[in-house]
C-alpha cells in the first residue's frame, strides 16, 4: 500500500508552511466562530426566557457551551497562527489576547484574512465556512492544482481526470 502523498509546503524565511494544515485550522476557527454565534443568539433569545421561568440552572448549559467553544476558538486560533508560521510566543500572546473582547475580533480578521489570501494565493477556494474538505487534494504535492488528482509518475504533463497541461512529474 502506498503512502499517502506529502502535503504542499512553502518556505517562509526558516519555516515551513504546511498548507494543508493552514486550510484545515482555518475551518476549524470558522465552524466555531459559527458556533459561538449560534449559542450565543440561542442564549439571548431562548435562554432568557428558560432562566426567567426555570431560573439559573436552565441557561447553565448554554453558558458552558459558550465557553467550550471560545476555549476551542482560541486553540483553533493559536493552530492556525502557527501552521502560518508565526513565532510560537506570538501564537501565545495572540491566546491570551483572544481572552479580550475587542482584541479577539482583531486578532481573528487578521489571522483569518492572512489564511485566506494565502490559500487563495496557491488557488484554494474558499467558501463562507473556509475551504471546502473538496478542495483538500489540491493541497498535497503532485496533486493536480484544478481537480486535485494524485498525478505522481505522470509523465504526459496533462492531469487524466480534468485535461489540465502541468509539468510532468515522473
Amino acid at each position: 500500500m502506498a503512502d499517502a502523498p506529502d502535503p504542499r509546503t512553502l518556505k517562509k524565511g526558516r519555516k515551513t508552511v504546511n498548507l494543508l494544515r493552514v486550510a484545515q485550522c482555518q475551518r476549524g476557527l470558522v465552524l466555531c466562530v459559527a458556533a459561538l454565534v449560534f449559542i450565543q443568539l440561542f442564549n439571548v433569545f431562548v435562554g432568557q426566557s428558560l432562566g426567567a421561568r426555570y431560573g439559573m440552572w436552565a441557561i447553565f448549559p448554554g453558558m458552558l457551551a459558550y465557553l467550550a467553544a471560545s476555549i476551542t476558538a482560541i486553540v483553533f486560533t493559536t493552530r492556525l497562527a502557527l501552521a502560518m508560521g508565526s513565532h510560537p510566543a506570538l501564537a501565545a500572546l495572540g491566546a491570551v489576547l483572544m481572552l479580550m473582547p475587542c482584541a479577539n475580533i482583531l486578532l481573528l480578521l487578521g489571522v483569518n484574512g492572512r489564511a485566506t489570501s494565502l490559500l487563495k494565493k496557491h488557488g484554494i477556494k474558499i467558501g463562507l465556512l473556509g475551504p471546502p474538505p473538496t478542495e483538500y487534494p489540491k493541497l498535497y504535492q503532485n496533486a493536480c492544482p484544478e481537480c486535485g488528482y494524485d498525478l505522481s509518475g505522470n509523465l504526459t504533463g496533462v492531469c487524466p481526470e480534468c485535461g489540465t497541461e502541468m509539468a510532468a512529474t515522473g
